[in-house]
């Protein structure tokens, strides 16, 4: 948990004098997420699994233009059918994706092509339980990965898009070998976002 924090103060010490200097848009962040390749589909089925966030979002632009930059922090729920073989807890993450933004104009509109990297961290949730084994396996507190985004400005108060993220950690340890290459995968999923400027 110290390692979460200082990573956290880390990153404010050095997005904030960027912020400082450029004028910002504040706003309010939600969205829909679906997941599709979440673990191994031949033992889980991982494709009714979804959730949603909500939080807030700031933009400032970079001193080179089209460039700017965006910080969000959001909270997310994740959901899963649970299967005769396995149970899924409910998961709920504090998620904070921090992305360079491209923005390019065509026909009167802002297309905003945006990457980077994301930390999360696991608030309650997301273990698994495996009935034939009768074992438990536990959601790692600390993730990390990278994400990918297409979107559009349709007004200077409001964006939509598309996210993808990408799972750069083991989100479960400690298991046991037959489970292991499995919970090496590293979980993928995709979000509709929208984004209202105030």
């Amino acid at each position: 948990m110290k390692r979460s924090f200082f990573v956290i103060v880390l990153a404010l010490v050095v997005v904030i004098p960027v912020f400082g200097q450029k004028p910002l848009r504040f706003g309010i962040r939600g969205g829909y997420d679906f997941l599709d390749q979440t673990l191994d589909k031949g033992i889980f089925n991982a494709s009714n699994r979804t959730g949603y966030h909500v939080g807030l979002s700031l933009d400032a632009d970079l001193p080179i233009l089209p460039f700017g930059l965006n910080v969000s922090l959001l909270y997310t729920q994740q959901n899963i059918k649970n299967t005769d073989e396995y149970t899924f807890q409910k998961a709920y993450f504090l998620d904070v994706p921090v992305d360079l933004n491209y923005t390019i104009g065509v026909g009167g509109v802002g297309i905003v092509l945006s990457a980077g990297p994301y930390i999360r961290f696991n608030l309650d949730g997301g273990n698994i339980n495996i009935t034939d084994v009768e074992n438990t396996y536990k959601a790692q507190t600390f993730q990390a990965g990278a994400n990918f985004g297409v979107g559009v400005n349709l007004s200077s108060n409001f964006y939509v898009g598309v996210t993808y993220f990408t799972s750069l950690t083991d989100n479960y340890k400690e298991t046991d070998p037959d489970f292991e290459e499995v919970f090496k995968r590293k979980p993928d999923r995709m979000a509709l976002t929208g984004v209202y400027y105030f």
